[in-house]
């Protein structure tokens, strides 16, 4: 039997911090010792400050025929002061075309553009230069601006005939992203991030929202504690562990809907959030079992 309980537990907890810090209280926001000392991400992934980020300045409100584009590179780099020195300051209406890196409207047309030179300029002294958040990888040999700028124009000149490709009614979060990792150093993680991107403009209608998800490790090792105590039961390379991981994933979707386990008033689950919990479960649990220690602190007491 799923131990439901203990993961609803912790996002709820997770939640409440978000709604507690939003409302201006003073710390600790948690009694529990583990939200108090290392950082967890949001219950929701789009309530991340990257993610929000991303939605503002390329998701939604510039929503053209490259956002495929744009959010490829927003996630490659993955942190906003290195994107922020490929845009002009927010607000300016020009900031699209004339003192800018690029048009994220026009990425699909880069590698015609000049736009490789402009970006060694803009990011030459930038550092750190992408996340510490994952694993950025990029040729043998380049230095991380050099193999960025490879990868990119790898998949950049096609990003408007994917965004045509992905627009396609009935077109899948699993095709997009099994497509998105075809490309050089994109990867499957990678492209997942991506495609959850889209799933809030060009794949808004994906039919695989509640059905579908890319487990990862963390989540891999979180749907084993939830399922089976074990946070190595399962191999996420095995095809037959992956239908069972979805499956029972599907049943804490299910659960989520249970007032016991949310609260209604609360934002909707999807298979996205059971993976992205899954995965900040499983860092919960190994801090709580004394199993090891995240790489980033946090500061929760005052």
């Amino acid at each position: 039997m799923l131990n439901a309980p203990a993961f609803f537990e912790t996002a709820r907890e997770r939640y409440s911090i978000k709604l507690r810090r939003d409302r201006g209280d003073a710390k600790p926001w948690s009694d529990d010792k583990a939200f108090q000392d290392y950082r967890f991400c949001n219950v929701f992934r789009e309530d991340d400050t990257v993610t929000q980020w991303i939605r503002q300045r390329i998701g939604i409100p510039q929503w053209g025929k490259s956002t495929v584009g744009g959010i490829i590179v927003a996630r490659w780099f993955n942190r906003i002061e290195t994107l922020e020195k490929l845009l002009c300051p927010a607000g300016e209406e020009t900031y699209w075309r004339e003192n800018l890196l690029y048009s994220w409207s026009d990425i699909g047309v880069w590698a015609n553009d000049g736009w490789s030179n402009r970006m060694r300029k803009r990011l030459a002294n930038v550092k750190p230069l992408v996340t510490g958040a994952y694993i950025i990888k990029t040729p043998n040999g380049m230095n991380k601006l050099e193999g960025l700028i490879w990868s990119m124009e790898q998949v950049l000149p096609k990003a408007v005939e994917l965004q045509e490709e992905f627009a396609q009614e009935g077109y899948t979060l699993q095709r997009a992203t099994e497509r998105l990792a075809e490309f050089p150093f994109l990867g499957p993680f990678m492209a997942y991030e991506v495609a959850t991107d889209l799933n809030y403009s060009v794949l808004k209608n994906a039919p695989d929202k509640y059905t579908w998800a890319n487990p990862g490790p963390g989540c891999t090792r979180g749907i084993g504690r939830v399922a089976m105590g074990n946070p190595d039961v399962f191999n996420r390379g095995n095809k037959g562990d992956v239908k069972t991981m979805l499956a029972l994933m599907a049943e804490l979707l299910d659960m989520a809907n249970w007032s016991e386990h949310w609260h209604p008033e609360w934002p909707e689950w999807d298979m996205r959030t059971v993976e992205h919990w899954l995965c900040e479960f499983d860092k919960h649990q190994r801090i709580h079992l004394g199993e090891g220690r995240p790489k980033q602190t946090y500061n929760g007491v005052k």
